[in-house]
């Protein structure tokens, strides 16, 4: 798992950690000769390490590595959730890093795209890692990536808690249940897990399916409903909160200090957190099994460093020996005791369970830990997407575990391996047709510009002269509008369309090969049964948004056309939901829509308008009114301003003839307010629909799509085919789709603007 959700550790231990460091060095390098790579003074590196001690820690190691190899460092950290785009932006431009470190799930994506070197070109030593971290760092059978520290999830549990309810670490399903059910009292709840749906909830449910024998590549089987009904058994009974199916592992991590959950599953990088509150006392085991004689088997997290294929061989000689070295017997144990991680070689387990007990337990699960990328390499994402669906469905309710798995499976996906031959008829005929057109379009230009050669003959060469320079600045002028409309809008709107028409994968950035299959990313985005979820949600999410917006913007506009003390500051206050950052309103809205800890609940429970949390953001027939609410909240700033503008505009005069036949009050708003203000009202509507149709970061900061892709809309399933599965074809096609819709309000707008101005 990415590193970037990690919280803050102490800096002392990176300190500690780094007076080891000079040991470090001497287990650097590999057995490429040096050379070929005396000239190489200085070497790229890209990861997403960007939170403290880690940044420091890693920076400092490369550096190390780097001297003892003869190179500088020339190291880059971006945003994890940016690092997969940056690398993809980097292969098509051929700009590759010499050193690139990766979320182990996302090597096999990029791996299949050709833009890594496998290490034993530079024979780098995979002995004594742990047989599920070379799987990590494997594709086809050759290892691309090695990570120095990985981590695992176990079950976390209170000790205080647990002991004064006479219950002892659960070790199998029944005795989870059991102990989940004594231990779940008033506002503590005895579980806490994440369900949510990305690939996060995926992660956190692997072990209770891998350990009961369910298999990735067929999640269909009654294994793995086994392991889903003991998830949807937990939420159905009240052991868990089903804010579940919208918590991250932070929000479980909170809910557990908080004394709100007695046990919790979750990563070891959440020990430094949990560590700051002496008052708590915790212990770890392995998440229970089905039947006692099974073996605990979880997924593997962590980060693997790989060698680009940058083109210099020299570089790349070089980039293995920092390479190699960040992965040295020192390095590693430095690394896993800073970053509460556990070494991935097998030799230095004991030792290191030893010095740090509290991780005891995720040291021992290493032995058996799997790649979640193991048996379907590039095709992982598909089928967690799938996996965390199926959860979402039988968590919500909406069909039983094994039906959600079966719904899930058979979600609809068309055969792309299509030839091109069906489309070079079609390409040839337009090519012809174009080739008309173009020699039609020459005749009447030429013609045209005959006639203007007639004109101007007869005018005096001074006047021509000075049309000339008249035409000349008008183009100038435009240049500037027409540069920014073909670059930031014509150029991503034309490279959209020809991707909606292309198996668009990762390996195409590579590459730069995308074959076309016509008209397939569009029949298979409008023929899945998720299509017709995403428009019925778009559809409720535009159609409620615009008109809470526009009905509560014009209330505000006309009460603040009266005169009264602080008129203009309460204005300027309302500004705020415009002015805040997206992703920050999203996350306080999610914060007071939670169902156990939110500020609304809250509230409602003071008044006693609840008895218990109302599940605002969990539940498939709360969720969507709760994110179109949101929405509501952030559109009433650019209703109320555009409509108060509108109402300022309209003459007094108007209200006073008016008054003078008795037009006042509810008369004067439809006889004259309303037919003045209605251009105005054309343009806000029509603007807030265009803008609604696409709205993405409320949605997804609040609900990802969930639950049970109850919010999931048009913009946030092209979202997720296009950056979640990699399937930038089927994005596009989808994301036209929208253009589409977007394109028939754009036509109204004009229409409605041509009509005002002709009014």
């Amino acid at each position: 798992m990415k590193s970037a959700i990690r919280t803050r550790r102490p800096l002392a231990l990176a300190v500690a950690a780094l007076v080891g460091l000079p040991l470090a060095i001497s287990g650097c390098g590999t057995t490429t000769s040096a050379s070929s790579t005396d000239a190489v003074k200085e070497i790229s590196v890209m990861d997403y390490y960007n939170n403290e001690p880690d940044k420091s820690f890693i920076g400092d190691a490369l550096t190390a590595c780097g001297t003892k190899a003869g190179v500088t460092i020339k190291r880059e950290t971006v945003p994890g959730k940016s690092l997969i785009s940056k690398v993809l932006q980097q292969s098509s431009s051929k700009t590759l890093p010499d050193v690139l470190m990766l979320d182990n799930p996302d090597l096999q994506q990029i791996a299949a795209t050709g833009a890594l070197a496998p290490l034993s070109d530079f024979n780098i030593s995979t002995a004594d890692f742990a047989p599920g971290v070379l799987s990590a760092g494997t594709y086809k059978d050759k290892v691309y990536g090695l990570a120095p520290t990985v981590n695992t999830i176990a079950l976390f549990y209170n000790k205080d808690i647990l002991a004064k309810a006479g219950v002892t670490p659960p070790t199998t399903w029944d005795e989870l249940k059991t102990a989940a059910t004594k231990l779940t009292s008033g506002e503590q709840y005895g579980l806490a897990f994440n369900a949510n749906p990305t690939y996060e909830g995926t992660w956190q449910f692997l072990p209770v399916m891998w350990s009961n024998g369910g298999d990735e590549k067929n999640i269909d089987t009654p294994a793995t409903a086994q392991a889903l009904q003991l998830w949807t058994d937990l939420v159905k009974d009240g052991s868990v909160s089903s804010s579940a199916l919208n918590w991250t592992q932070a929000d479980v991590k909170d809910q557990f200090m908080a004394g709100k959950a007695a046990m919790m599953v979750n990563v070891p990088w959440q020990i430094p957190a949990l560590d700051k509150n002496t008052a708590l006392k915790y212990g770890v085991v392995k998440i229970p099994v089905r039947d006692a004689s099974q073996t605990a088997v979880a997924p593997l997290g962590g980060e693997v460093w790989t060698v680009p294929q940058t083109g210099n061989k020299a570089h790349q000689a070089k980039a293995a020996e920092v390479v190699a070295c960040m992965n040295s017997d020192e390095n590693q144990l430095a690394m896993a005791k800073v970053r509460n991680t556990i070494p991935s070689k097998t030799s230095l387990a004991a030792k290191f369970a030893t010095d740090n007990p509290k991780l005891a337990t995720f040291t021992d699960l290493i032995k058996t830990a799997r790649a979640r990328t193991g048996e379907l390499g590039e095709g992982w994402p598909a089928q967690a997407t799938k996996i965390y669906t199926a959860i979402q469905t039988a968590l919500t309710g909406k069909a039983s575990p094994a039906d959600a798995l079966k719904q899930a499976k058979a979600s609809k996906r068309l055969d792309m391996s299509l030839t091109t031959d069906s489309s070079q008829p079609r390409a040839q005929a337009k090519s012809q047709a174009n080739q008309r057109a173009n020699q039609q379009a020459t005749a009447r230009a030429k013609s045209g510009s005959d006639n203007t050669r007639a004109e101007e003959a007869i005018q005096s060469p001074h006047r021509r002269s000075r049309k000339r320079r008249e035409r000349l600045f008008q183009w100038l002028f435009l240049v500037p509008a027409v540069t920014y409309m073909a670059l930031f809008f014509g150029y991503p709107v034309v490279k959209n369309i020809v991707m909606s028409f292309q198996d668009y994968t990762t390996a195409t950035f590579f590459t730069g090969e995308a074959p076309w299959v016509g008209l397939a990313n569009y029949a298979k985005v409008l023929s899945s049964s998720l299509f017709s979820t995403s428009l019925v949600n778009t559809a409720l999410f535009t159609l409620g948004s615009i008109l809470g917006q526009f009905v509560i913007g014009l209330a505000l506009a006309i009460f603040f056309q009266r005169k009264f003390p602080l008129n203009g500051i309460l204005r300027s206050l309302l500004l705020l939901p415009w002015l805040l950052p997206l992703i920050v309103s999203s996350a306080v809205w999610r914060w007071i829509l939670d169902k156990d800890s939110g500020a609304l609940n809250r509230f409602l429970g003071e008044m006693h308008i609840v008895n218990t949390g109302v599940p605002w953001l969990t539940s498939t027939s709360l969720a969507l009114i709760a994110v179109v609410g949101v929405n509501i909240w952030i559109g009433i700033p650019f209703n109320l301003t555009i409509l108060y503008g509108g109402l300022q505009e309209i003459p007094d005069e108007l209200y006073e003839a008016g008054s003078l036949d008795g037009a006042t009050g509810w008369k004067a708003f439809r006889h004259i307010t309303w037919p003045m203000l209605r251009p105005v009202v054309s343009v806000v509507l029509v603007l807030g629909v265009v803008y609604t149709l696409k709205v993405l970061d409320i949605i997804l900061g609040l609900t990802n799509g969930g639950p049970a892709n109850s919010t999931q809309t048009i913009a946030t399933q092209s979202y997720d085919l296009s950056f979640h599965e990699f399937k930038f074809g089927e994005g596009a096609a989808l994301g036209n789709v929208l253009v589409l819709i977007s394109l028939v309000f754009a036509v109204l707008y004009l229409r409605a603007s041509r009509r005002s101005v002709d009014e």
